[in-house]
This record gives structure tokens, sequence and C-alpha cells, in this order.
């Protein structure tokens, strides 16, 4: 079994209504190929007749400009993460292939972990991006998580 890692948008993401935000961004390395074992999306939204947030998992093309993340050894023994994330994006990266799509009502959100062998897999190149991004029909904050091996 190789290193677990994790990483959070560190802090939550204000969304604006009706505009797609990528929450966290998990970028491939070349020494590597790395495993999406789950993630996680939650908002605080405070009226419950609200539309719900669509939720998007992406295979990015681009990094646009973010903030790095920083990643977490679930094992402090563990190598370095070879793979690199980004969160609060100022330019939004380009979208590219739709892996799953949700609907999460906003006072609530979700976690997905996935069964050994059916794992998200982020090619070994620098060029192989996978993200969280939701877009909110009415402002709310968001918090996302990615949970990966390498």
């Amino acid at each position: 079994m190789g290193a677990i890692f994790s990483v959070t948008a560190e802090a939550e993401e204000a969304l604006v209504a009706a505009t797609a935000e990528t929450l966290v961004q998990l970028r491939g390395a070349t020494a590597t190929k790395a495993k999406i074992i789950e993630w996680s999306v939650s908002f605080d939204g405070t009226a419950s007749t609200n539309a719900p947030i669509v939720v998007r998992l992406l295979r990015q093309t681009t990094d646009r400009t973010g903030s790095a993340a920083s990643e977490v050894k679930w094992d402090p023994d563990a190598p370095d993460a070879n793979c690199a994330a980004l969160h609060s994006f100022s330019a939004e990266p380009t979208a590219g292939d739709i892996l799953a799509i949700y609907n999460v009502h906003p006072q609530s959100g979700m976690v997905m972990q996935y069964p050994l062998g059916r794992e998200i897999v982020l090619d070994n190149a620098t060029t192989s991006r996978f993200a969280i991004e939701a877009t909110a029909p009415d402002a709310v904050n968001a918090l996302a998580y990615i949970v990966w091996e390498e």
C-alpha cells in the first residue's frame, strides 16, 4: 500500500450565486500515479428552501491562478507527496471531462469513498488534474477535501 495524503480548501470558499467555483484541485506528478480514494464537500446554507448546489468532479485541463494547498501525510513517516494541490482560484481552470455530477442541498454535504480497485486515477503527468467544483444558485460558503494514495 502506498502513502496516503489529504488536502483541503484550507478555509471556507465563498460561492457567488450562479458562478462555478473550483474548491480544490489535485495535480498529478511525473513520478507516480495517484488514486483518489475519498473526497467531500459541504455547505453552510441557512435556508431550507434554497435550490440544490451542483457539484461536479472534473478532470480539468488547466491550473489557472490559485493558492498552493498544503498536503497532509496520514502517516508522518511516509515520504512527501509527489502531487500538488491548489485552492482559492482567482481565475477558473478549464473544466475538461466531467467525471460525475451531483445535486447537494445547501444545508448539507456529501462524502464519497471509492471501493478498492474503482478509484479515480490521476495519470503520472503534471497535466492530469482532479477537481471539485460547485455552482450554487444562492450565496453560501463551501468546504472541500480530497484524500489520495500514491
